[in-house]
Protein backbone atom coordinates (compact mmCIF):
# COMPACT_ATOMS: atom_id res chain seq x y z
CA UNK A 1 0.00 0.00 0.00
CA UNK A 2 1.13 3.55 -0.68
CA UNK A 3 2.58 5.71 2.04
CA UNK A 4 0.92 9.00 3.01
CA UNK A 5 2.71 12.34 3.34
CA UNK A 6 1.15 14.94 5.66
CA UNK A 7 2.75 18.34 5.13
CA UNK A 8 2.14 22.08 5.07
CA UNK A 9 3.66 25.09 6.76
CA UNK A 10 4.94 24.62 10.30
CA UNK A 11 2.26 25.59 12.86
CA UNK A 12 -0.44 24.18 10.55
CA UNK A 13 -1.41 21.15 12.62
CA UNK A 14 0.66 18.36 11.09
CA UNK A 15 1.65 17.01 14.52
CA UNK A 16 -2.00 16.93 15.60
CA UNK A 17 -3.21 15.37 12.35
CA UNK A 18 -0.41 12.80 12.41
CA UNK A 19 -1.27 11.83 15.98
CA UNK A 20 -4.92 11.32 15.00
CA UNK A 21 -3.92 9.08 12.08
CA UNK A 22 -1.65 7.21 14.46
CA UNK A 23 -4.69 6.19 16.53
CA UNK A 24 -5.23 3.51 13.89
CA UNK A 25 -3.55 0.14 14.37
CA UNK A 26 -3.18 0.11 10.57
CA UNK A 27 -0.83 3.10 10.60
CA UNK A 28 2.89 3.42 11.25
CA UNK A 29 3.74 7.06 11.93
CA UNK A 30 7.09 8.29 10.58
CA UNK A 31 8.12 11.54 12.23
CA UNK A 32 9.79 14.32 10.22
CA UNK A 33 12.54 12.64 8.17
CA UNK A 34 13.51 16.08 6.78
CA UNK A 35 14.12 17.49 10.27
CA UNK A 36 17.83 18.40 10.39
CA UNK A 37 18.51 16.24 13.47
CA UNK A 38 16.17 13.36 12.60
CA UNK A 39 17.48 13.15 9.04
CA UNK A 40 20.97 12.29 10.25
CA UNK A 41 20.37 10.53 13.56
CA UNK A 42 17.36 8.40 12.60
CA UNK A 43 16.98 8.21 8.84
CA UNK A 44 20.52 8.46 7.34
CA UNK A 45 19.47 11.26 5.01
CA UNK A 46 22.77 13.02 5.48
CA UNK A 47 22.30 15.51 2.65
CA UNK A 48 19.70 17.55 4.55
CA UNK A 49 21.58 20.54 5.95
CA UNK A 50 19.01 23.34 6.29
CA UNK A 51 15.39 23.73 7.37
CA UNK A 52 12.68 23.09 4.74
CA UNK A 53 15.15 21.42 2.43
CA UNK A 54 14.49 21.31 -1.31
CA UNK A 55 15.29 17.93 -2.82
CA UNK A 56 17.67 18.21 -5.78
CA UNK A 57 18.08 15.91 -8.76
CA UNK A 58 21.50 14.94 -7.41
CA UNK A 59 19.93 13.97 -4.06
CA UNK A 60 17.39 11.80 -5.84
CA UNK A 61 20.07 9.96 -7.81
CA UNK A 62 22.21 9.33 -4.72
CA UNK A 63 19.54 8.67 -2.09
CA UNK A 64 16.52 7.30 -3.97
CA UNK A 65 16.81 3.85 -2.39
CA UNK A 66 17.15 5.35 1.08
CA UNK A 67 14.11 7.57 0.54
CA UNK A 68 12.14 4.49 -0.52
CA UNK A 69 13.04 2.89 2.79
CA UNK A 70 12.27 5.98 4.89
CA UNK A 71 8.82 6.18 3.27
CA UNK A 72 8.11 2.54 4.11
CA UNK A 73 8.27 1.26 0.54
CA UNK A 74 11.28 -1.08 0.90
CA UNK A 75 13.44 -2.63 3.61
CA UNK A 76 16.63 -4.09 2.15
CA UNK A 77 19.57 -5.73 3.84
CA UNK A 78 21.51 -2.53 3.17
CA UNK A 79 18.82 -0.56 5.06
CA UNK A 80 19.07 -2.97 7.98
CA UNK A 81 22.85 -2.55 8.19
CA UNK A 82 22.54 1.25 8.12
CA UNK A 83 19.79 1.24 10.76
CA UNK A 84 21.62 -1.24 12.97
CA UNK A 85 24.81 0.82 12.93
CA UNK A 86 22.98 4.11 13.62
CA UNK A 87 21.06 2.85 16.65
CA UNK A 88 22.98 3.13 19.91
CA UNK A 89 20.90 0.89 22.19
CA UNK A 90 20.34 -2.86 21.98
CA UNK A 91 16.55 -2.76 22.16
CA UNK A 92 16.51 -0.50 19.09
CA UNK A 93 18.93 -2.75 17.22
CA UNK A 94 16.71 -5.76 17.93
CA UNK A 95 13.70 -3.76 16.77
CA UNK A 96 15.45 -3.01 13.48
CA UNK A 97 16.11 -6.73 12.94
CA UNK A 98 12.49 -7.58 13.77
CA UNK A 99 11.17 -4.91 11.36
CA UNK A 100 13.43 -6.23 8.61
CA UNK A 101 12.17 -9.81 8.88
CA UNK A 102 8.51 -8.87 9.31
CA UNK A 103 8.48 -6.03 6.74
CA UNK A 104 6.63 -7.92 4.00
CA UNK A 105 4.10 -9.26 6.51
CA UNK A 106 3.31 -5.76 7.80
CA UNK A 107 3.24 -4.22 4.32
CA UNK A 108 1.50 -6.80 2.17
CA UNK A 109 -0.64 -8.91 4.49
CA UNK A 110 -1.47 -6.76 7.53
CA UNK A 111 -1.32 -3.74 5.17
CA UNK A 112 0.12 -1.21 7.61
CA UNK A 113 0.13 2.27 6.07
CA UNK A 114 3.31 4.32 6.54
CA UNK A 115 2.19 7.87 7.39
CA UNK A 116 4.98 10.43 7.11
CA UNK A 117 4.31 13.56 9.16
CA UNK A 118 6.75 16.13 7.84
CA UNK A 119 6.12 19.86 7.37
CA UNK A 120 9.84 20.18 6.66
CA UNK A 121 9.37 18.24 3.40
CA UNK A 122 6.88 20.85 2.19
CA UNK A 123 8.96 22.37 -0.61
CA UNK A 124 10.07 18.91 -1.75
CA UNK A 125 6.49 17.59 -1.83
CA UNK A 126 6.15 17.64 -5.61
CA UNK A 127 9.42 15.80 -6.17
CA UNK A 128 8.66 13.26 -3.45
CA UNK A 129 5.28 12.67 -5.08
CA UNK A 130 6.87 12.18 -8.50
CA UNK A 131 9.50 9.67 -7.35
CA UNK A 132 7.78 7.84 -4.47
CA UNK A 133 4.07 8.30 -5.31
CA UNK A 134 2.80 8.78 -1.74
CA UNK A 135 -0.77 9.91 -1.22
CA UNK A 136 -0.65 13.57 -0.26
CA UNK A 137 -2.37 15.60 2.45
CA UNK A 138 -1.63 19.35 2.46
CA UNK A 139 -2.67 21.40 5.49
CA UNK A 140 -3.80 25.02 5.19
CA UNK A 141 -3.85 27.55 8.05
CA UNK A 142 -5.54 30.93 8.48
CA UNK A 143 -2.92 33.73 8.23
CA UNK A 144 -3.83 35.28 11.57
CA UNK A 145 -3.75 31.88 13.29
CA UNK A 146 -0.36 31.09 11.75
CA UNK A 147 1.17 34.45 12.69
CA UNK A 148 -0.30 34.36 16.20
CA UNK A 149 1.29 30.94 16.73
CA UNK A 150 4.65 32.40 15.68
CA UNK A 151 4.02 35.26 18.13
CA UNK A 152 3.33 32.83 20.99
CA UNK A 153 6.53 30.90 20.38
CA UNK A 154 8.62 34.07 19.86
CA UNK A 155 7.81 35.01 23.45
CA UNK A 156 9.72 31.86 24.43
CA UNK A 157 12.54 32.19 21.88
CA UNK A 158 13.18 35.34 19.86
CA UNK A 159 12.68 34.94 16.11
CA UNK A 160 11.43 31.36 16.61
CA UNK A 161 9.95 29.92 13.44
CA UNK A 162 11.13 32.72 11.13
CA UNK A 163 14.92 32.95 11.34
CA UNK A 164 15.54 29.80 9.26
CA UNK A 165 14.53 31.64 6.07
CA UNK A 166 17.76 33.64 6.24
CA UNK A 167 19.60 30.39 5.42
CA UNK A 168 17.64 30.17 2.16
CA UNK A 169 19.13 33.33 0.67
CA UNK A 170 22.65 31.96 1.19
CA UNK A 171 21.93 28.84 -0.90
CA UNK A 172 23.76 28.44 -4.18
CA UNK A 173 21.21 26.01 -5.57
CA UNK A 174 17.61 26.78 -6.52
CA UNK A 175 14.96 26.74 -3.80
CA UNK A 176 11.28 27.28 -4.72
CA UNK A 177 10.68 29.54 -1.70
CA UNK A 178 13.08 32.12 -3.08
CA UNK A 179 11.73 33.76 -6.17
CA UNK A 180 13.40 37.10 -6.81
CA UNK A 181 10.39 38.75 -5.24
CA UNK A 182 10.67 36.94 -1.93
CA UNK A 183 14.46 36.84 -1.89
CA UNK A 184 14.58 40.62 -1.80
CA UNK A 185 11.96 40.75 0.95
CA UNK A 186 13.90 38.21 3.05
CA UNK A 187 17.10 40.24 2.61
CA UNK A 188 15.30 43.41 3.71
CA UNK A 189 13.81 41.63 6.75
CA UNK A 190 17.13 40.26 7.91
CA UNK A 191 18.13 43.56 9.47
CA UNK A 192 14.98 44.01 11.51
CA UNK A 193 12.94 40.82 11.52
CA UNK A 194 10.02 40.43 13.90
CA UNK A 195 7.48 37.70 14.53
CA UNK A 196 4.90 39.88 12.74
CA UNK A 197 6.79 40.75 9.56
CA UNK A 198 8.51 37.37 9.40
CA UNK A 199 5.31 35.46 10.08
CA UNK A 200 3.41 37.30 7.37
CA UNK A 201 6.14 36.74 4.78
CA UNK A 202 6.40 33.05 5.62
CA UNK A 203 2.63 32.59 5.46
CA UNK A 204 2.68 34.13 1.97
CA UNK A 205 5.61 31.99 0.80
CA UNK A 206 4.04 28.75 2.04
CA UNK A 207 0.51 29.47 0.89
CA UNK A 208 1.53 30.74 -2.52
CA UNK A 209 3.20 27.36 -2.91
CA UNK A 210 0.05 25.62 -1.63
CA UNK A 211 -1.95 27.50 -4.26
CA UNK A 212 0.49 26.25 -6.91
CA UNK A 213 0.09 22.69 -5.60
CA UNK A 214 -3.68 23.05 -5.52
CA UNK A 215 -3.88 24.32 -9.09
CA UNK A 216 -1.63 21.55 -10.36
CA UNK A 217 -2.71 18.59 -8.22
CA UNK A 218 -6.34 19.34 -7.32
CA UNK A 219 -7.45 15.92 -8.58
CA UNK A 220 -4.59 13.93 -7.06
CA UNK A 221 -3.80 15.49 -3.67
CA UNK A 222 -5.96 16.17 -0.63
CA UNK A 223 -6.12 19.71 0.78
CA UNK A 224 -7.72 20.53 4.12
CA UNK A 225 -7.97 23.62 6.28
CA UNK A 226 -6.90 23.32 9.90
CA UNK A 227 -10.05 25.20 10.89
CA UNK A 228 -12.36 22.67 9.20
CA UNK A 229 -10.71 19.81 11.08
CA UNK A 230 -10.97 21.75 14.33
CA UNK A 231 -14.61 22.72 13.87
CA UNK A 232 -15.91 19.16 13.44
CA UNK A 233 -13.01 16.77 14.08
CA UNK A 234 -14.97 13.51 14.17
CA UNK A 235 -16.73 14.10 10.87
CA UNK A 236 -13.67 15.59 9.13
CA UNK A 237 -11.25 12.88 10.26
CA UNK A 238 -13.78 10.22 9.32
CA UNK A 239 -13.83 11.72 5.82
CA UNK A 240 -10.02 11.84 5.69
CA UNK A 241 -9.65 8.25 6.87
CA UNK A 242 -12.08 7.14 4.16
CA UNK A 243 -10.17 9.12 1.52
CA UNK A 244 -6.99 7.24 2.48
CA UNK A 245 -8.72 3.86 2.92
CA UNK A 246 -7.95 3.64 6.64
CA UNK A 247 -10.70 2.02 8.75
CA UNK A 248 -12.39 4.50 11.09
CA UNK A 249 -13.39 2.55 14.20
CA UNK A 250 -15.48 3.46 17.23
CA UNK A 251 -12.29 3.39 19.31
CA UNK A 252 -10.69 5.98 17.04
CA UNK A 253 -13.82 8.13 17.23
CA UNK A 254 -13.78 7.99 21.04
CA UNK A 255 -10.08 8.95 21.14
CA UNK A 256 -10.66 11.89 18.80
CA UNK A 257 -13.48 13.12 21.05
CA UNK A 258 -11.22 12.76 24.11
CA UNK A 259 -8.43 14.70 22.40
CA UNK A 260 -10.56 17.51 20.91
CA UNK A 261 -13.63 17.81 23.16
CA UNK A 262 -14.95 20.61 25.33
CA UNK A 263 -13.25 19.41 28.50
CA UNK A 264 -9.80 20.23 27.12
CA UNK A 265 -7.98 23.57 27.41
CA UNK A 266 -8.52 26.14 24.68
CA UNK A 267 -5.12 27.81 24.85
CA UNK A 268 -1.62 26.36 25.14
CA UNK A 269 0.11 27.44 28.33
CA UNK A 270 3.78 27.81 29.14
CA UNK A 271 6.61 27.01 26.73
CA UNK A 272 5.06 23.96 25.07
CA UNK A 273 5.53 23.75 21.33
CA UNK A 274 2.51 21.45 21.04
CA UNK A 275 -0.46 20.62 23.22
CA UNK A 276 -2.39 17.90 21.43
CA UNK A 277 -5.37 17.73 23.80
CA UNK A 278 -7.31 20.89 22.97
CA UNK A 279 -10.87 22.10 22.76
CA UNK A 280 -10.39 22.27 19.02
CA UNK A 281 -13.58 24.13 18.12
CA UNK A 282 -13.03 26.92 20.63
CA UNK A 283 -9.31 27.11 19.83
CA UNK A 284 -9.96 28.10 16.20
CA UNK A 285 -10.07 31.78 17.09
CA UNK A 286 -7.31 31.87 19.69
CA UNK A 287 -5.61 34.39 17.43
CA UNK A 288 -8.24 37.00 18.33
CA UNK A 289 -6.99 36.91 21.92
CA UNK A 290 -3.28 36.66 21.09
CA UNK A 291 -3.24 39.55 18.61
CA UNK A 292 -4.22 43.19 18.99
CA UNK A 293 -6.80 44.75 16.66
CA UNK A 294 -3.99 46.66 14.96
CA UNK A 295 -1.97 43.46 14.39
CA UNK A 296 -5.00 41.64 12.98
CA UNK A 297 -5.70 44.49 10.56
CA UNK A 298 -2.05 44.57 9.49
CA UNK A 299 -2.04 40.80 8.84
CA UNK A 300 -5.31 41.10 6.91
CA UNK A 301 -4.02 43.96 4.74
CA UNK A 302 -0.75 42.09 4.10
CA UNK A 303 -2.28 38.73 3.14
CA UNK A 304 -5.82 39.25 1.91
CA UNK A 305 -5.00 39.19 -1.81
CA UNK A 306 -3.67 35.65 -1.34
CA UNK A 307 -5.75 34.44 1.59
CA UNK A 308 -8.99 34.98 -0.36
CA UNK A 309 -8.05 31.81 -2.24
CA UNK A 310 -8.58 29.93 1.03
CA UNK A 311 -10.61 32.11 3.42
CA UNK A 312 -13.60 34.42 2.97
CA UNK A 313 -13.62 37.83 4.64
CA UNK A 314 -16.22 36.56 7.12
CA UNK A 315 -13.56 34.22 8.51
CA UNK A 316 -11.66 37.20 9.96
Amino acid sequence: MKSILITGAHRSGSTWVGSMFNLSSRVKLINEPFHIENSKNLYALDFIDYWFYYLTEDDIQKYFKRLEHVYGITYTLSDLIINFNRINFMRGKLGAIKNFFFFKLYKDIVQIRPVVKDPLAFFSAERLFNILQPEMLILIRHPAAFVSSIKRMSEVEKEWGVNFMFDWIALKEFHPAISEKYKNEIIELKESVSWLSGGILLWRIFHETILYYKNKFANDWHFVKHEDLSRDPVSEFKTLFAAFSIPFTQKIEREIIINTGGGNPIEVTGKKLHHLKRNSKEAIFNWKNRLTDHEIQFIYDSTNDLSLNFYDNNEW
